[in-house]
C-alpha cells in the first residue's frame, strides 16, 4: 500500500517549524487468524527504509507544497481495514489532523482459491454391488 502526506501553505507568509507527523506503527488490523496486531511488517519513507514513524519538521514558503511518500508491505495474513491519519502541530497550538485514509487489503482472485476432492478409499460394499449390477 503506499500512501502521500501532502502538506501545503495556502497562507500569506512563509511557515518556520512545522511539525508532521504519521504514527505508521500503531497502525493495526485484523489477520485470518482472528488476531489485531501492527499492520506493516516493513515500509519506506520517501524511498528510505524505516521502522519509525514519520515525524519530521519542516519550513514552507507561502504557496509552498511538501509532498511524503510511504509505502508499506502488510504482514503475510492481514484481512481488516487499514485506517490511518496524518497531522500537522504549529507551535503551541493542538495538532491538526488529516482525513483519515482507509483502505482494504486486495481479496485473492477466484482463480488463486483451488479447492480438489479426490477417492482415497473406496468401501467393499460399493465394489461388491458395481460387479452386481
Amino acid at each position: 500500500m503506499t500512501y502521500t502526506v501532502t502538506v501545503e501553505n495556502k497562507g500569506a507568509v512563509a511557515v518556520k517549524g512545522l511539525v508532521i507527523t504519521d504514527a505508521i506503527k500503531d497502525i493495526t488490523t485484523e489477520f485470518a487468524d482472528g488476531s489485531n496486531a501492527q499492520a506493516f511488517a516493513s515500509w519506506t519513507i520517501d524511498g528510505v527504509v524505516s521502522t519509525e514513524d514519520l515525524s519530521t519538521t519542516i519550513n514552507l514558503d507561502k504557496d509552498e507544497s511538501k509532498v511524503f511518500t510511504i509505502a508499506g508491505t502488510l504482514k503475510p495474513g492481514a484481512i481488516g481495514t487499514v485506517a490511518n491519519t496524518a497531522s500537522y502541530t504549529y507551535k503551541t497550538n493542538a495538532p491538526v489532523i488529516s482525513n483519515e485514509v482507509i483502505s482494504v487489503p486486495a481479496d485473492p482472485a477466484t482463480g488463486d482459491i483451488k479447492i480438489k476432492k479426490q477417492l482415497i478409499k473406496q468401501h467393499m460394499f460399493q465394489r461388491i454391488l458395481s460387479h452386481i449390477l
